[in-house]
């Protein structure tokens, strides 16, 4: 219900306190107060941990086949269905975000580097965040001139945290780390300047970061439909005479096609009751 509807964790558990559908798919009484939204990440992460993500969905396509609506060496198919930042935009986005998360390191630590990230949390950041908070430039020469001057400002940052001398640990944090790959991938790299790459001088998709909070994030494109982040690659049963049934779900990188998992797809379906006899897939 929480996946299909779109929902976040917060939105969830919302309605989990105040919609009746889901309190009586639930089985919960109308007074029930549902649970804090964090419970359910870290709901995910014990399952994760112990290796139990898969045992509902196993137990499930047990019953299934036990009722006689799997029959073994079937028919499959493979298939993504889906469901961008403007790269000034995220720039911005990057370096203005970066000191909210340096301080994961100890405190007496993070009051050290005070002075090196100050100049971010005033006037030049304040440029940054323009970039983030409000509509971008419609002239291109304008929105060409704002990401140069946010990249000298995440420039700056750069040159200050590899000129550190005194706590030489800086230049290895993984928001430091994050921003220098971000900047190589949107920049050329000049003595005096900082000059925005054009589309054409950008790495592939496959490995330009599109998210400096989900490095793995990756844009992509199927028919009219474009996102990043990843892709979900379900495998169904799809027997004409019988129901079609998910029987695998793959996550991988967004620019993943259906047909560069197959052989991984036989793997994970290796028991001869659920391998196919015909699988369709999009080779992309």
């Amino acid at each position: 219900m929480h996946y299909a509807q779109g929902l976040t964790d917060r939105q969830a558990a919302d309605a989990v306190r105040t919609r009746i559908d889901w309190k009586y798919v639930l089985s919960l009484e109308l007074t029930d107060t549902g649970c804090d939204f964090s419970v359910l990440s870290e709901f995910r992460s014990r399952r994760l941990s112990h290796g139990a993500e898969r045992r509902l969905f196993d137990l499930l396509l047990e019953q299934c086949r036990a009722r006689g609506w799997m029959k073994a060496r079937g028919k499959q198919r493979t298939s993504r269905p889906t469901c961008s930042l403007p790269c000034a935009r995220f720039v911005g986005s990057t370096v203005s975000g970066r000191p909210c998360v340096m301080p994961r390191v100890s405190w007496p630590k993070v009051l050290q580097i005070g002075c090196l990230l100050t100049w971010t949390r005033c006037g030049r950041n304040a440029r940054s965040t323009a970039g983030v908070d409000f509509r971008l430039p419609k002239d291109e020469k304008k929105r060409v001139e704002l990401a140069e001057t946010i990249g000298a400002d995440g420039r700056q940052l750069l040159e200050e945290a590899y000129a550190e001398s005194t706590l030489p640990w800086v230049r290895d944090l993984e928001a430091i780390q994050t921003l220098r790959r971000v900047w190589v991938q949107h920049y050329h790299a000049d003595e005096h300047r900082t000059p925005w790459r054009a589309d054409s001088e950008r790495p592939p998709s496959a490995v330009l970061i599109t998210s400096p909070s989900a490095v793995e994030a990756r844009y992509s494109h199927k028919k009219s439909t474009t996102w990043t982040g990843y892709t979900v690659h379900f495998t169904e049963t799809c027997a004409t005479a019988a129901p079609h049934l998910l029987v695998e779900v793959t996550s991988t990188a967004a620019t993943t096609s259906d047909g560069d998992i197959v052989e991984e797809l036989h793997e994970r379906l290796a028991d001869p009751r659920l391998l196919p006899h015909e699988h369709f897939m999009d080779a992309g």
